[in-house]
């Protein structure tokens, strides 16, 4: 039965960019993307070791090119259509092209259960996740997915796709083995590090983020960490 509801899962991710939506004027709140990616660059040379760090802001302000000193030291939460965005708990696990981070509104009931009847935010990682590794995304479409509640539209959900830039740093990252004699989903350990993830808006949505710091993240084997080639990215909408 658990294999099963699974594979529903899957589905239903997999063929999310079929039913996905995506705003289609840029909030004029947001920078465009290529000011995103010249901030992006500045900041990335601004991180390297040694060098002097601000101060942690308070408060995070949403902005075309996160970066780690941007990163308030509070626990991770969020902002989507301009209201607060819970984060109750923050989940690795490896999908069919690489490993993803969920940030979830509500707690897993146990660390095998599957995500569903909730908000989350998704975020694809170009590289496997470590100890001590930092990743960084400029501002571009695609490979992330916001499953919220439509605007206007109280209990209906939709996956809202968009230009998004994030910054990803892991402290620490204690992670068992795959154990091929174990069962299909595993709880294989923590992480501990921080975050800032920034969604553009367009159209009837509004900017959102999540950003802050996570300790205990729940790490867990949803299949065989095996993955495939990425497919040739498509086109936007209407391009």
């Amino acid at each position: 039965m658990l294999r099963a509801r699974w594979w529903i899962l899957l589905g239903v991710l997999a063929a999310a960019g079929a039913s996905c939506r995506r705003g289609a004027t840029p909030d004029p709140a947001a920078s465009d993307a290529d000011d995103g990616a010249a901030e992006a660059a500045a900041a990335s040379e601004g991180a390297a070791p040694g060098a002097e760090r601000a101060a942690a802001p308070e408060r995070f302000e949403w902005t075309a090119a996160p970066t780690l000193d941007g990163i308030p030291v509070a626990p991770v939460a969020g902002e989507v259509h301009g209201a607060p965005f819970p984060v109750a708990q923050v989940v690795f696990e490896p999908m069919r092209r690489g490993w993803v981070v969920l940030f979830l509104e509500q707690p897993l009931p146990d660390p095998t259960a599957p995500v569903s009847g909730m908000r989350f935010l998704r975020v694809d990682l170009p590289a496997e996740p470590s100890s001590g590794a930092v990743q960084q995304r400029a501002l571009a479409y695609g490979d992330s997915m916001f499953h919220v509640d439509s605007p206007g539209e109280p209990g209906s959900f939709t996956i809202w796709t968009a230009d998004n830039a994030w910054v990803l740093e892991l402290t620490e990252w204690d992670v068992r083995p795959w154990d091929p004699a174990g069962p299909e989903v595993q709880s294989a350990g923590r992480a501990v590090g921080r975050v800032a993830v920034c969604y553009r808006g367009g159209g009837e949505f509004r900017n959102a983020w999540v950003a802050g710091t996570f300790a205990g993240a729940l790490v867990r084997y949803t299949r065989e960490p095996r993955f495939e080639p990425a497919c040739p990215a498509a086109p936007p909408w209407g391009g």
